[in-house]
C-alpha cells in the first residue's frame, strides 16, 4: 500500500540496515538536482522502509516545484488578459526562493532519515512552515500567488481561462498540502525508531 502507517515503518526497521545505508552513502558525490549538483540523493543507497519514504519525499519536492511552474504559467495568462505585468517578476521571484527553501527542506528530510536523526524535530518544525505557507498560498490572491481569491476574481470578470488555470494552480498545490503531512510523518517516524 502506498501510505505506510508509523507503527509498520518502525516494525520493518532493522539497526543492521540503518548502519548498512550510513556506510555506503557518499555524501560527498554531489548529484542532484541534476546539472547543478548542490546535495547528494541517490534512492538506489536505501533500503526499504527508507526507500519509501525518500521516494516520497522527493515526490513532495517535484509537486511543489511543479505548482510554482503552474503558477507561473497561470500569470502570463493573466498577464495576456490584462493584469498587471508586474505580477510575472514575483511569479519568477516565487520559484527561485521558494525552490531553494524546499530543496532544503527535502534534503533535511532525507538525512533524517539515513544519519542525522537527531534533527527530526528541525525537519518537523521545517515542514510545518511550509505546509502553513502552501495553505496560505491556495487562498490568497497577494505577489501573484494565484489561490481561491484569485479564481473568484476571474468568474466575476468572465475570465474563464484564466479562471481554469488558476484552478488547476490551486488543486496542485492542495494536492501537495496531504502529501506534505504524510512525509512529515513517515520521516518523523522512521527517524524515531532509528534513534
Amino acid at each position: 500500500p502506498s501510505h505506510m502507517t508509523i507503527s509498520s515503518i518502525k516494525l520493518s526497521i532493522n539497526p543492521s540496515i540503518v548502519m548498512s545505508e550510513q556506510q555506503k552513502i557518499d555524501w560527498n558525490n554531489f548529484n542532484f538536482p541534476p546539472y547543478f549538483r548542490i546535495i547528494h540523493f541517490s534512492l538506489d543507497e536505501l533500503n526499504d522502509p527508507c526507500k519509501k519514504v525518500a521516494r516520497r519525499l522527493y515526490l513532495t519536492f517535484i509537486l511543489l516545484i511543479f505548482s510554482l511552474c503552474l503558477n507561473v504559467l497561470s500569470t502570463l495568462l493573466q498577464i495576456i488578459y490584462g493584469e498587471n505585468p508586474f505580477r510575472i517578476l514575483f511569479s519568477f521571484l516565487n520559484i527561485f526562493l521558494l525552490t531553494p527553501i524546499a530543496m532544503y527542506i527535502f534534503y533535511k528530510g532525507y538525512r533524517v532519515l539515513t544519519v542525522e536523526f537527531n534533527n527530526a524535530k528541525i525537519y518537523y518544525c521545517l515542514q510545518i512552515i511550509i505546509a502553513c505557507l502552501w495553505g496560505i498560498c491556495s487562498v490568497v490572491d497577494a505577489f501573484s500567488l494565484n489561490g481561491w481569491v484569485k479564481a473568484a476574481y476571474f468568474v466575476s470578470k468572465e475570465l474563464y481561462l484564466c479562471f481554469v488555470m488558476s484552478i488547476i494552480a490551486v488543486s496542485y498545490t492542495h494536492l501537495t498540502l496531504p502529501t506534505i503531512y504524510s512525509v512529515q510523518i513517515s520521516v518523523v517516524a522512521v527517524s524515531l525508531k532509528k534513534k
